[in-house]
């Protein structure tokens, strides 16, 4: 099997900024708050949720420097699928803020024939103190993937959806979503 680094450099990569979420302080339901591939095309893909954080104030959440990678060569894995990717997270309130990642998704293709693959990411939580801004990297857990079909099967798919679910202070929930363009090393 290759190693992420290999099939980075074979480019295999979805490299992607943008998309944001933001917890604004109030219960679910009461309000609240691009990326670029490896050509020149960007598109951006921003995800405004709905939740609240326990202190009161804003907690902002944005995906950045997505990278996703499939190895198909040349022996295909039943998890080819590698992600990584830094989430910004800016604490707006006077308390520190839990944020715990409860899922995250990648979608490829279009109608007819779409793949949503599913993955667990480490870490998957973190403390975010009062009034500050903190960055993490986080990557997908080699071997944790499943999904509705093969990856390999999409390398032609024009554009790939990251979506990660986040539990803030274990009562609130938002997602923040980023897009971009995807390859594969064949």
């Amino acid at each position: 099997m290759r190693s992420f680094g290999s099939a980075l450099a074979l480019g295999c990569v979805l490299v992607a900024c943008g998309g944001k979420a933001v917890v604004d302080g109030t219960a679910p339901g009461e309000g609240g708050a691009g990326a670029g591939g490896a050509s020149t095309t960007t598109t951006t893909t921003t995800t405004t949720t709905h939740g609240g954080g326990m202190g009161g104030g804003p907690l902002g959440i944005t995906l950045s420097d997505i990278v996703v990678g499939i190895d198909c060569m040349p022996v295909v894995p039943a998890d080819p699928v590698h992600v990584s990717f830094t989430g910004s997270y800016d604490n707006g309130s006077s308390v520190a803020v839990s944020a715990t990642i409860v899922g995250a998704r990648l979608s490829l293709g279009g109608p007819p024939s779409t793949l949503d693959w599913t993955f667990a990411v480490s870490p998957a939580s973190l403390t975010v103190p009062a009034s500050s801004f903190v960055q993490g990297y986080h990557s997908k857990v080699d071997g944790s993937g499943s999904g509705s079909g093969l990856p390999c099967n999409f390398c032609s798919s024009p554009a790939a959806l990251i979506d990660i679910d986040y539990l803030v202070d274990g009562q609130y929930s938002l997602t923040a979503s980023g897009s971009g363009l995807v390859g594969c090393a064949l």
